[in-house]
């Protein structure tokens, strides 16, 4: 075991930049003399050496480079030409913004030149453009894809000047040909670059450029990857638009593929069984639908350095039909037969940026339909339903003064005057239209409301199969077809096989409950007070027997429970009342608690509505206002002598949830625990499984005093020791609901105490980043400096002195952004510890040792095992403890893999550290972006690997270490606190120099500021 101060030595410093690791001291492996990458490897693992204990399989397959040995990439730029001498069109036209241009209101009339052209009229625009470059027949020869945005990928050049100009006559996807006379776009064909996949297999496998006398100089590595990413994508990308028969005249078939941001591609559902990517389900108002995302990825190695990353995906998408069944669909799950506001915000909600083709015209006009967004929902005086009969037809240029109904009646034939209740919708920012004339575009994934897919968690055989059936061949296949195979990439068969070690599981410690102190000696894991390795290995365990480790110092609490008003709604009995009372004040002092229960005079508190006042109801009396008045007259009126209050909400609610949290933690500084009742037919009552006190128990113990641990180690690695601090960094970000330009909030959590149990938060503003004039979110924390001086200090106040070290993880960052967590936020928090050292005089010259390691979740890497067959392995779950239950064919807890599908360079691993109940195990990726201690990667995979079994809410690992945990959760309640410009009442702009009430108030109460007021 290493001693306390190890890491305060000689340093193995490595420092991540540009997309490589790097010795501190300014060196470069790529220079000559400079150890290569299998070098550093070897070199960082000489202090620790995990050895594999066995092979898994990971969702990644060989990409082989074949006879092609360069790419060129055209960059292309649209104008479209004006035409002024055109002759007006028909009048007898409808005519609206098309989702083509949203740029004019006739899709049909030309404008000005404009190179602000949608993104949906470019992917024609490109698609029309490879049609007319493959009419040559020597370019037909030449490997081709394109990203359908601005990019074409070829295998050889395409032309012998490096600009040239294409004049393409535009038509949209459902017309099978060009009008007359036609919309006609100049798209500039420019080379812009080559790279030599030649000199990127040098770069990744330690081998000398050719006529060069460095190492793995490719400076256009991440440029030749994303083109590549093109090209496997282009395979399935051409089958994302319809097609027309040969029959006459010609009518549109479907497309079977769609995509999401040319990564993820989808079948498109029909009734004739399933989708080109497998089953889907009926689900609602929508279809979930499976498909397949991929992502080509390089690794320095001497073996398989280049593979393509194949994962499941599942996702909502709006179902085929036209726009008023949408409607009939939503209507019939209303409750109430009013129509409101508030209705007509969520259909809108439901609606808004659905992509139509309308269906006015028909027989020999059936072309001149058109594509368009809708975009609104017209209002109706009255708070009436916007139908035909009551909405006026709205349409530039149009010479008509009436009803949607009439105009229709008479132009098109419909019979809207006996069928009067048919809905209206805005198109392209000022177009009325019958919602039974618009038919949905297939294949339109659902943005604007969250709601998980059926089918989306599967066992991982089946996930394994999936993508070897369905997801492989998406992406390579017979070469005729496109894409890679036309590329001449090959593409392994199988997945790659990968080596994977199993870390200990290290001893948690509780306190045996009645046998003395938490601090007697321990011997065996027999020992009364730790968990039992046979279970703490699998992930799980439950507190029989055990105390939390330090129980909060003796606390009154009480619960306060809001109903809903109405003789019809259902209320929890006080025989259900006092038999969660009673339980949970039991399973409190089991676990080693002193609570003393305060009976309230009322401990009911009814709300102003039965309905809960949504986001837009603000003021009256059954609003938001009146709502947020009874909770905190409610949590006022509970006596200063209490120290913590449990909530119990008769439904789940954001609204009053937040009220409640924003009261207690912000205004009165009291702990709250809420929790949401369950409905049964008697009522409503609190849950009942045994299991439930104790888990409400360890928020409660870790919230009633900043002092209080539930679970310890029985030994702490190296890295860990006395004297370790550790920090967690997050964002959270608006969303698409708030108010335009508000900004993100950032959260860093920071340990006080050497079990790593208490973990108080700063919150802080984060503006947003203004590019190219536009405002977007901003993941870079501006305000780490102090944010982390904040919880410098407190660890001194706390332990009296500074720490000997600082390990950082950060969250939520993706690969692309390591770059500027290294340059621009690692030297924030060494400013600092600069700073906070030497206003302590301890600063003498030599900075703490840092470690800042990166935790990434968003990714699609999984791990699955070798057979489908069920075996005794020690590395997958297989039936559990005491082989029991249904057999999982998940890895263990503790599996960790830092070969062949990492970055190869020693700094990186991916880790399971949690058990998967259902679905597929989902490791964290961490990244080692610097390190000045002397702790390899396996050391400190061993302790991230560790502190997963300190999650303080459960008795059990979690999928990533709790430092990124608990920043997640302090950011997302900060949400709370500014719910009304997150999810606000109207639409609008954040402007606080001209709004006194634009303030996003993010301060906690000082009784709470220094505890975990989040957890």
């Amino acid at each position: 075991m290493a001693s306390h101060d190890r890491g305060t030595g000689p340093a193995r410093v490595v420092e991540y930049r540009g997309g490589k690791f790097f010795p501190r001291d300014g060196s470069s492996s790529d220079s000559p003399g400079q150890q290569t990458p299998s070098a550093t490897l070897e070199a960082s693992t000489k202090k620790l050496s995990l050895s594999s204990v066995h092979n898994l399989r990971a969702n990644h397959f060989e990409i082989r480079i074949g006879n092609y040995k360069k790419l060129y990439r055209y960059d292309l730029t649209f104008k479209e030409q004006s035409d002024t001498t055109k002759p007006k069109p028909d009048s007898g036209k409808t005519k609206v913004t098309s989702a083509a241009k949203n740029n004019n209101d006739d899709p049909d009339s030309q404008g000005p030149p404009s190179d602000n052209i949608h993104r949906n009229k470019k992917k024609r625009i490109i698609a029309l453009l490879i049609g007319e470059l493959k009419t040559d027949k020597e370019l037909a020869k030449i490997p081709m894809a394109t990203d359908y945005a601005q990019h074409i990928i070829t295998a050889m050049p395409i032309q012998e000047d490096r600009v040239r100009d294409v004049a393409i006559d535009y038509y949209h996807e459902y017309r099978p040909g060009p009008p007359v006379p036609p919309e006609v776009i100049t798209v500039t064909i420019k080379l812009e670059k080559e790279f030599s996949l030649t000199d990127l297999d040098a770069h990744l496998s330690g081998n000398p450029i050719p006529n060069s006398p460095t190492f793995f100089a490719y400076d256009d590595k991440i440029e030749t990857v994303t083109a590549m990413n093109i090209i496997f994508s282009y395979r399935p990308y051409q089958r994302c638009f319809p097609r027309f028969s040969s029959q006459n005249p010609p009518q549109p078939i479907e497309r079977s593929l769609t995509t999401v941001a040319g990564r993820i591609f989808y079948g498109v559902s029909n009734t004739n069984g399933p989708t080109a990517t497998g089953d889907f389900i009926k689900q609602g108002l929508f279809d979930s639908i499976p498909g397949f995302t991929r992502s080509v990825r390089t690794v320095f190695s001497s073996q398989t350095n280049i593979n393509l990353n194949i994962n499941t995906k599942t996702s909502l998408f709006y179902r085929a039909g036209n726009v008023q069944q949408l409607i009939n669909l939503w209507k019939a799950k209303q409750v109430g037969a009013q129509w409101q506001q508030h209705k007509q915000e969520a259909l809108l909600k439901l609606l808004k940026g659905v992509v139509v083709r309308t269906e006015h015209f028909r027989g020999n006009r059936q072309y001149d339909n058109f594509l368009a967004t809708i975009t609104d929902i017209p209002s109706v005086n009255g708070h009436q339903e916007p139908t035909v009969s009551r909405v006026d037809f709205r349409m530039p240029r149009e010479q008509y003064n009436g009803r949607v109904s009439a105009y229709f009646d008479a132009r098109h034939h419909t019979q809207y005057q006996a069928n009067p209740a048919v809905f209206v919708v805005t198109l392209g920012g000022s177009t009325t239209f019958p919602a039974d004339l618009l038919t949905i575009i297939p294949g339109q994934v659902l943005r604007n409301i969250k709601e998980l897919p059926k089918g989306g968690v599967r066992d991982p055989k089946v996930n394994k199969t999936e993508i070897l059936t369905r997801g492989r061949p998406l992406f390579h296949g017979p070469a005729a077809q496109g894409g890679a195979p036309e590329f001449d990439f090959g593409l392994g068969a199988e997945m790659l096989s990968v080596p994977v070690c199993l870390l200990e599981t290290p001893k948690v410690r509780y306190r045996p409950r009645n046998h003395g102190s938490a601090t007697r000696p321990l011997g065996s894991t027999a020992e009364k007070g730790v968990v039992e390795v046979e279970k703490a290995k699998y992930g799980s365990w439950d507190l029989r027997n055990m105390s939390f480790f330090k129980a909060a110092r003796p606390f009154n609490w009480t619960i306060i429970e809001f109903t809903l008003p109405g003789q019809d709604q259902p209320q929890c009995s006080m025989t259900e009342f006092n038999g969660f009372k009673n339980r949970l004040q039991a399973e409190m002092r089991r676990l080693g608690m002193s609570p003393q229960f305060a009976q309230l005079k009322v401990h009911k508190r009814q709300l102003p509505s039965a309905n809960m006042p949504k986001h837009h109801d603000v003021e009256g009396p059954q609003g938001l206002k009146s709502q947020y008045g009874i909770v905190q007259s409610s949590l006022q009126s509970v006596p200063i002598t209490v120290n913590l209050v449990v909530v119990l909400l008769p439904l789940k609610d954001m609204e009053l949830y937040s009220a409640v949290k924003r009261i207690g933690d912000q205004n009165l500084g009291l702990p709250t625990v809420c929790h949401v009742l369950e409905t049964t037919d008697d009522g409503l009552r609190p849950n009942p499984s045994p299991g439930f006190p104790a888990n409400l128990s360890m928020k409660i113990n870790l919230k009633a005093d900043a002092t209080s641990v539930n679970q310890a180690l029985v030994h702490k690695p190296g890295i860990l020791e006395a004297g370790t601090m550790i920090l967690g960094i997050d964002v959270t970000h608006a969303g698409a609901m708030a108010l335009s330009e508000t900004p993100s909030i950032a959260a860093v959590v920071g340990s006080v105490d050497a079990e790593f149990a208490q973990w108080p938060a700063s919150l802080q503003e984060n503006q947003l980043l203004t590019v190219k004039g536009k405002k977007k979110a901003n993941e870079e924390v501006e305000g780490l400096k102090m944010m982390v001086v904040e919880r410098l200090k407190r660890y001194r106040t706390v332990n009296g002195k500074l720490p000997l070290r600082l390990v950082v993880y950060r969250d939520g960052l993706s690969e692309g952004q390591f770059e500027m967590c290294r340059t621009r936020e690692l030297p924030r928090i060494e400013a600092a510890v600069d700073e906070v050292f030497g206003q302590e005089g301890e600063q003498s010259g030599k900075r703490i040792p840092i470690v800042l390691i990166c935790a990434v979740k968003r990714h699609h890497t999984r791990l699955f095992a070798e057979t489908a067959k069920e075996q005794k392995t020690d590395g997958i779950i297989g039936r559990g403890p005491e082989n029991k239950g249904r057999y999982n064919f998940n890895p263990m807890p503790g599996t960790m893999v830092k070969d062949v599908i990492t970055y190869g360079e020693g700094q990186d691993f991916f880790l399971i550290s949690q058990k998967a109940l259902i679905g597929t195990a989902h490791p964290t990726h961490y990244v080692i972006l610097h390190n000045t201690t002397d702790f390899s990667r396996d050391e400190i995979a061993q302790a991230t690997h560790d502190l997963c079994f300190l999650f303080g809410r459960s008795s059990g690992t979690v999928s990533v270490c709790p430092a990124a945990y608990y920043a997640d959760l302090a950011a997302d309640r900060a949400r709370c606190y500014v719910r009304k410009f997150y999810v606000p009442a109207a639409n609008g702009t954040w402007d606080p120099a001209n709004n006194r009430n634009h303030e996003l108030s993010l301060t906690i109460h000082p009784n709470l500021r220094e505890k975990m007021f989040y957890i």
